[in-house]
């Protein structure tokens, strides 16, 4: 369901399809001297640390249009990720709000864009029409983007931003969100949409959306116990696209493994016990080509050390506060991590026949 509150303006964008140089990825270890260059995107909660990616933009910190979604649950916002960070199309970062309530650095934060449109992505349970109200009034135009399931929501997202005959579409969970914190990145990067699925069955507006697309590739994220098998049979079933399931032994296991298919020179880490911080910085990550690689609070698990070593990241930015990756962490990955690109360019790894890489 579309519904907007303003006419909008006749835009004439078009929705840019990012041209992938696929590389591969180099697999050994590096074994430099220096310490990792390792800094932080971070605000005083998840509201503040929407506005810290978002004053990252590079090139265009006034985009024309944002998108704006609930902070207080991981659907809406995973969906919306991939159409984020699009200076081609003119479209900004994603910024979070409460229900009832626009937080003030996230007004504060639109009042310095003066965007022409704010994408408002999920219904009114998700976001209030009070804040949508609020919204109107610090942009031209508001545009909501919703639909009765969070199923449908993302494949409105979909609809909306991303033309379909090829490329990749990343299918995560909607019932849970650790493995799916690692699909924006990999989505963006790859130039196209995040669906989410059942468990145990594809629901029809992502079946619908797949057969729309026609991708050439599907990345499905996570283990059996988040997607089943009987999912990605039905996905082959819809579309003729080749399908890799990523997953590993649990959510820091898998978001390395994602991140071996994304080849960028810089590596983002946020916490994998919450989602705001990945979910609004994952964007920016896929933007140039790089992973969200998900730690513990207190400590970074081995296989996230052991790809950020093989990577050789040029940088290191951790997303929120020692609330969310302590100080130690920090110094853990600044340790561990060693200096110089991988050399690669950015985007998912070339395809292999009967492997993703």
């Amino acid at each position: 369901m579309h519904t907007r509150h303003h006419p909008a303006r006749a835009r004439g964008a078009v929705i840019a399809i990012l041209v992938l140089a696929f590389t591969a990825l180099l697999a050994g270890v590096a074994h430099a001297d220096e310490d990792a260059d390792v800094w932080r995107m971070e605000g005083d909660d998840r509201f503040g640390t929407a506005v810290a990616v978002s004053e990252q933009q590079p090139y265009y910190q006034f985009p024309e249009d944002i998108i704006v979604a609930t902070g207080m649950n991981y659907p809406d916002a995973l969906a919306a990720g991939p159409a984020a960070h699009q200076p081609g199309a003119g479209r900004g970062s994603i910024l979070l709000t409460a229900r009832n309530v626009l937080p003030s650095v996230t007004e504060d934060r639109i009042g310095d864009i003066l965007p022409d449109t704010i994408y408002l992505v999920g219904g009114t349970a998700a976001v209030s029409r009070e804040v949508e109200a609020e919204l109107y009034r610090l942009a031209n135009d508001v545009e909501r983007i919703a639909g009765p399931t969070r199923f449908h929501t993302a494949a409105e997202v979909s609809r909306t931003f991303f033309s379909g005959t090829g490329g990749d579409v990343v299918v995560a969970t909607g019932t849970d969100y650790p493995d799916a914190l690692s699909g924006t990145p990999l989505a963006r990067a790859a130039g196209g949409p995040a669906l989410l699925t059942a468990r145990d069955h594809l629901p029809s507006p992502t079946e619908d959306e797949l057969s729309r697309l026609s991708p050439d590739r599907v990345f499905v994220i996570g283990g059996t116990a988040a997607i089943s098998d009987s999912v990605i049979s039905e996905i082959r079933s819809t579309t003729s696209a080749e399908v890799f399931r990523i997953a590993g032994a649990n959510r820091y296991d898998t978001s390395a493994r994602v991140a071996e298919l994304i080849s960028g020179r810089q590596a983002f880490v946020a916490t994998g016990e919450d989602y705001p911080d990945a979910l609004t910085g994952g964007a920016l990550a896929g933007y140039g080509g790089d992973p969200v690689m998900l730690v513990a609070q207190d400590h970074a698990p081995e296989p996230v050390l052991e790809q950020l070593r093989e990577r050789e990241a040029e940088e290191i930015i951790v997303l929120g506060g020692t609330s969310a990756v302590s100080s130690s962490t920090e110094e853990e990955l600044r340790y561990y991590e060693q200096g110089g690109g991988n050399g690669n360019g950015n985007g998912p790894c070339p395809p292999e026949p009967g492997s993703p890489c």
